[in-house]
């Protein structure tokens, strides 16, 4: 009888921790997507803020949807991949700031060199990238369970 009472307990406990871990990621995603929020509404002064707004409120909506289990998996696969093909095509320009010397970016909010610019993009577009692979493989371990 006893050890029946304790399977019972530690199964509630599990049963707990699982819905706690479910509400933090919940949350996690929510605070990542207005993250993403906040950075598009920053692109709004940008020289091309055409590309970018758009790029940041998709990433923001992807982790949106993730924070209620709402996942797409084909525009999901299909955003990553326009994502990595995108840093891919900033290779050269990653390259050539490597090679003046990795010189800071994060000086003035005017971009003062073009690889500025670039790297900056770069690296806004790679959290894009980690963010919806973040989404992405939520939407992996979920589909395991079930």
């Amino acid at each position: 009888m006893t050890n029946s009472i304790c399977r019972l307990r530690l199964t509630h406990y599990i049963c707990m921790i699982t819905h706690l871990s479910s509400m933090a990621l919940r949350i996690i995603n929510i605070l990542l997507a207005a993250v993403f929020i906040l950075f598009a509404y920053w692109q709004v002064n940008d020289p091309d803020p055409h590309i970018w707004v758009p790029i940041y409120l998709l990433t923001a909506t992807f982790l949106g949807f993730a924070a209620f289990r709402k996942y797409a998996k084909i525009p999901t696969l299909l955003a990553l991949g326009a994502g990595l093909i995108g840093l891919g095509l900033y290779i050269p320009e990653v390259s050539e700031w490597v090679q003046a010397g990795m010189p800071s970016i994060t000086g003035k909010m005017k971009a003062e060199t073009q690889y500025i610019e670039w790297m900056r993009e770069f690296l806004g577009l790679l959290l894009c990238v980690l963010a919806v692979g973040y989404v992405w493989m939520q939407q992996r371990k979920l589909a395991r369970r079930i």
